[in-house]
């Protein structure tokens, strides 16, 4: 049987890193390691949400690959969300070691984008059970 309990709170705290999130835009004003954690921050706390959805008790991990790993072993198809595996690093490293930059560039109107997209249809899934 779904957690719908559970699911409503992570996706009520992704919802927070997300309102963040859009107030990030400015990159002057806000560090990429800053925007990437709240980034990371929704997406786990949105793959957590949609575990709890499928009777899977989340592990207490920041990894996204291991969350991605677990939805798709669950049934659910998720070759579009492999990308946010690479966010991964915002949830640890990026906050404690220095950080120069990456090697591509960073869009954060596009993360914002993915992560309201993520927890849109999640949303969508609580409300209709």
């Amino acid at each position: 049987m779904p957690d719908t309990d559970s699911a409503r709170g992570y996706i009520s705290a992704a919802r927070r890193d997300a309102q963040a999130l859009a107030h990030m835009l400015d990159e002057k004003a806000f560090s990429l390691e800053i925007f990437g954690f709240h980034a990371q921050q929704a997406i786990e706390k949105g793959l957590k949400g949609w575990l709890c959805l499928l009777d899977v008790i989340p592990p207490q991990s920041h990894n996204l690959r291991q969350l991605l790993v677990l939805l798709e072993s669950s049934g659910i198809p998720i070759d579009d969300l492999w990308e946010m595996v690479g966010l991964t690093a915002f949830a640890v490293q990026f906050r404690y070691e220095a950080f120069e930059s990456l090697d591509e560039p960073f869009d954060r109107a596009y993360w914002l984008s993915r992560v309201e997209a993520l927890l849109t249809g999640i949303e969508r899934q609580i409300a209709s059970l």
